[in-house]
């Protein structure tokens, strides 16, 4: 899916369920409840996994903006803009250990308008962060994390693990910048400020 601009449906922009092997490139996807679902086992075809997926360049602005349930391996989650995500920018639940996610060189914030440049009546101050969840032997790097309310910012646990976050860059954010209570963690060369 490359070049598209899904606008303001219901529930979901993308649902990938079990698949694999596929790109997801250069696609505006906003005005909804989450942006991309992937499932990790089909609901069609049980044996299938959700696995191997590139979600690269694209704009994402839903109260979810990534949601990752279940058995997905392998994703790489790279250069996207998450913008105006009220509840998270990557949120994986239920993960159960799978994982083995790159999650590199995104930008996560609050638009411009309706924050304080120009604010917009009714707008919400909320913008989630990345939340690993029981995930497991995730790369995330080289992000730019600005505004997070409510943090973390960051956060793994409490199950999974044995993720390396570096050279993230976490922004005037509230609360706690990097939250982890996964265990065999590198976290190095982060700054929050």
């Amino acid at each position: 899916m490359v070049n598209n601009h899904f606008a303001y449906g219901q529930n979901t922009g993308i649902i990938l369920d079990g698949t694999a092997q596929h790109v997801i490139a250069n696609n505006t996807i906003e005005g909804f409840r989450v942006g991309i679902e992937a499932r990790g086992m089909s609901e069609i075809k049980p044996r299938d996994r959700c696995r191997d997926i590139a979600l690269t360049s694209n704009y994402v602005h839903a109260d979810i903006g990534i949601r990752l349930s279940g058995e997905c391996r392998g994703f790489a989650i790279t250069g996207n803009d998450f913008i105006n995500n009220t509840e998270a920018a990557v949120l994986i639940v239920d993960s159960g250990g799978a994982g083995k996610h790159s999650i590199t060189g995104n930008v996560v914030r609050k638009s411009v308008y309706g924050g304080d440049f120009f604010p917009l009546p009714n707008s919400s101050p909320l913008q989630g962060g990345i939340y690993l969840g029981d995930a497991a032997d995730c790369l995330v790097s080289s992000n730019l994390l600005e505004g997070i309310n409510p943090g973390p910012a960051l956060s793994a646990g409490p199950g999974g693990g044995g993720h390396i976050i570096t050279g993230n860059r976490i922004l005037s954010g509230e609360g706690q910048g990097i939250d982890l209570s996964a265990a065999k963690c590198l976290v190095e060369n982060n700054l929050c400020t």
